[in-house]
C-alpha cells in the first residue's frame, strides 16, 4: 500500500468512525488487502453476496 493510499484510508476510516459506523478491524484488514493486490474490491463483493444468500437461504 502507498504512503497516499494508507492516508486515504485512514480517513476515510476516521470519517465513518465520526459518523458513528463502527469498522470492525477484520474490515480494516481487508480494505487494506485490496489495496495491497491480495484480492479485487469484485472478489470480496462476490464473497458478501455469497454470504448474505447463505445466511438467507437464497
Amino acid at each position: 500500500m502507498t504512503e497516499k493510499q494508507k492516508t486515504h484510508l485512514d480517513e476515510v476510516i476516521f470519517s465513518m468512525e465520526v459518523e458513528g459506523f463502527e469498522i470492525p478491524d477484520e474490515e480494516k484488514e481487508t480494505l487494506i488487502d485490496i489495496l495491497n493486490g491480495r484480492y479485487t474490491f469484485q472478489e470480496i463483493l462476490d464473497s458478501y453476496i455469497s454470504e448474505a444468500k447463505a445466511y438467507g437461504r437464497v
